[in-house]
């Protein structure tokens, strides 16, 4: 039996359970907000092993022009209010490709 899911954070380590690499295209406008957080996003994606790429403009402008944190994840657009729900979300979306 497992225990209560947690939502995935910076300072949580890598999770440890085999999951597929996914491609991240990061708004560069998105990650510019962040500052200096930005660095620490990027880290936290290749601890997990996903291979972020920073683009000057991913086309999620809406989500963009709210402060949200926008990204593309192999293809499926992601827009997330916190870096750590952006995290979770790479999460679940690797989970499942892994399935």
């Amino acid at each position: 039996m497992r225990g209560p899911l947690r939502p995935a954070s910076l300072s949580d380590p890598a999770p440890r359970c085999k999951l597929a690499r996914v491609q991240v295209q990061l708004c560069k406008k998105a990650l510019e907000r962040l500052e200096p957080r930005s660095a620490s996003l990027i880290e936290a994606l290749r601890d997990r092993e996903h291979v972020p790429a920073v683009k000057d403009c991913v086309n999620r402008c809406e989500q963009c022009e709210r402060g949200e944190l926008v990204a593309i994840a192999d293809g499926t657009p992601l827009g997330a209010p916190t870096v750590d729900d952006l995290l979770a979300s790479l999460d679940a979306l690797a989970a499942a490709d892994d399935v």
